[in-house]
């Protein structure tokens, strides 16, 4: 029987590649096999960092087993949780007083706090960084009074000795509450502390000319991508623990023949205007027509309809 021919020869391929990755410079972000190149991270407004990586897996083909790998990118705040709870309660305060000078009561500033993080996904900065997701900010715990089990024996322990003796972390704000996470057995709980946010921070959304600078920050020409998967798969391909199992991954990416089409162009036909305008319509003299902005200069419409398929066309296509 062929290796590949075998039920489990993914899930042992996958298991290899990702304790090689794991063993490397690479920061595994999560559970599935993604990792990230922190040293190449780039900051944005001291707020928000892209992380290039790259995402592998096996699969099984007509033409063999391959390794498939792929560029993909993560945002991350520079800040932990904590500084962005500390900002969004700021920004609250700031904008209650631009209307009344009463102050809020504590249970509308903790709102907009788990408004903010509801839903969001955070990733620890301990271990092997998994990342959750906020089902709830819990403002009546804190880190030195939740306690929990560990071990088989029960023992109880409080959060900050458990991140003392297990991670080396210590946690500095004892007042600081806490996510709750909800998982199937029962949930568990994270200091903001060490917690960052996968996303982009509101403060950075808020920002169009920072967001346009990392959509800018992410786009690699062909040539380039290629150059860093084959990089990875090198490094992948050489390495102790590929070796020890003998498995042999070719150095040099497999090719398709294929046709690139020309890009489309989009003209304006001769009637163009009398296709796309509406016939005239008569009234009453006790009738009068409903104002209607976008067709109160047809010529304007016409010219952005046009305007916009060229955008999108220009978006969706990249030049040659």
């Amino acid at each position: 029987m062929k290796m590949e021919d075998h039920p489990f020869a993914l899930n042992f391929i996958n298991s290899i590649i990702k304790t090689q990755m794991r063993n490397s410079n690479l920061c595994q972000i999560g559970r599935n096999p993604r990792f990230f190149m922190r040293s190449e991270a780039k900051t944005f407004d001291n707020a928000v960092q892209t992380w290039p990586g790259f995402f592998t897996s096996s699969w099984i083909f007509q033409r063999g087993l391959y390794l498939i790998i792929d560029n993909i990118s993560k945002n991350l705040s520079v800040d932990n949780c904590l500084q962005l709870i500390d900002e969004q309660i700021e920004r609250f305060y700031q904008k209650r007083q631009r209307f009344t000078d009463k102050q809020p009561k504590n249970s509308e500033v903790q709102k907009a706090v788990i408004d903010e993080f509801k839903g969001a996904i955070v990733m620890a900065c301990y271990g092997h960084h998994k990342t959750y997701k906020v089902s709830n900010v819990r403002f009546d715990m804190r880190p030195d009074t939740c306690k929990f089990e560990q071990g088989d024996a029960g023992t109880t322990i409080s959060m900050v000795l458990y991140f003392k003796q297990q991670y080396d972390k210590e946690i500095k704000s004892l007042q600081q509450p806490l996510f709750e996470i909800k998982q199937k057995r029962q949930n568990i709980y994270l200091p903001p502390e060490l917690c960052m946010l996968v996303g982009i921070p509101q403060k950075v959304r808020e920002n169009k000319k920072t967001v346009a600078q990392m959509r800018q920050s992410l786009f690699q020409k062909p040539n380039d991508r290629i150059h860093s998967i084959c990089q990875l798969n090198k490094m992948i391909a050489t390495s102790a623990e590929v070796k020890q199992w003998g498995l042999d991954i070719q150095l040099t990416p497999d090719t398709i023949e294929a046709k690139v089409l020309d890009r489309p162009q989009i003209f304006e036909t001769p009637n163009f205007q009398a296709q796309t305008s509406r016939p005239q319509q008569n009234f009453s003299p006790n009738q009068s027509p409903t104002p209607n902005k976008d067709r109160a200069n047809p010529d304007a419409t016409n010219s952005r309809t046009l305007d916009n398929s060229n955008c999108l066309n220009s978006m969706v296509h990249e030049p040659k």
